[in-house]
This record gives structure tokens, sequence and C-alpha cells, in this order.
């Protein structure tokens, strides 16, 4: 059986910086995944964060997820969490972190959120919880404050 990290495509990066994949079903958001925790045999779905997300790859993620889930979400997210030295702005990997291998000053954090909704074909992005990037089927907007009136 293949393992997620090949069904999603993920060979590219010698070191992933892996980020959950999550479905909404019926209002309702939860875990992507393969398996069930009955069977012992649950495991997250996860993708590269280290890529670059577009319209295009959002798809593609929610081709592959359904086809594993055999459902239709009614949208899916990808969640990703960054490390950065508070003083070089260099980015810290995950082994680095869970080892306390920083520098000295301390770390600060970036949260990126990546929806896509596809009967909208509506690809937005969020940063530290506000909307900085929206396709809307092929209308972009990159305004963040302009997104933030509108969405907020």
């Amino acid at each position: 059986m293949k393992t997620t990290k090949q069904i999603l495509g993920l060979i590219d990066s010698s070191q992933p910086r892996l980020a959950l994949v999550l479905v909404t079903c019926n209002r309702s958001t939860r875990t992507a995944h393969i398996g069930s925790h009955d069977t012992g045999n649950y495991q997250p779905i996860q993708t590269d964060a280290k890529a670059v997300f577009t319209l295009q790859r959002m798809k593609d993620i929610y081709s592959k997820v359904s086809k594993l889930m055999s459902i239709q979400p009614d949208a899916i997210q990808v969640h990703d969490m960054q490390f950065y030295n508070r003083e070089t702005k260099r980015e810290i990997t995950d082994t680095e972190f869970k080892n306390g291998d920083y520098d000295e000053g301390g770390y600060i954090t970036t949260y990126k959120k990546y929806f896509y909704y596809p009967i909208e074909n509506l690809f937005r992005i969020y940063e530290d919880g506000m909307p900085v990037y929206e396709n809307n089927d092929g209308d972009i907007c990159s305004d963040a404050d302009a997104l933030a009136d509108c969405l907020m």
C-alpha cells in the first residue's frame, strides 16, 4: 500500500514540512484520513507545506482526498505553521524546533490556512487569521485590506 506522502506526490523534498488536510462535509470539519480508529489503521492525510499552494494544487489535493475517502467534501483546508528565528528570520525546521536547536532570541510563528471550495472554484489564503489572497474562479485579489473589509 502506498503511503500518504506517495499518494499526494510528496517525493521532491528531502525534509518536507507536513501540514494536515481537513475536509468539511455538512458543516462539520474533520481531519482527512485513510482507515479508521476502530481497526487501528487510522492515518491522517498530510501534504508538503513547503511547496507553493495554488488553485490548481488545491484542486489536485481535493481530487485525491475525495478519491481516498470516497466522499465529495464541501471544502478542504490545509493548515500550516512555520517557525522562524526572531532575529535572523531564518525558518526553523521541524527537527530543530522539536530538539530546541534554534538560536538565542526565541522564535516567531506564522500560521497559514489554505481553503478550497470546489462549487465556487474558490481558493483563499489566511495568514495569522487575516485573509491575504483570494482566487475566486479566476478573479484574483491580493489586497489584504480589501479582503478583510469584505470577509471579516
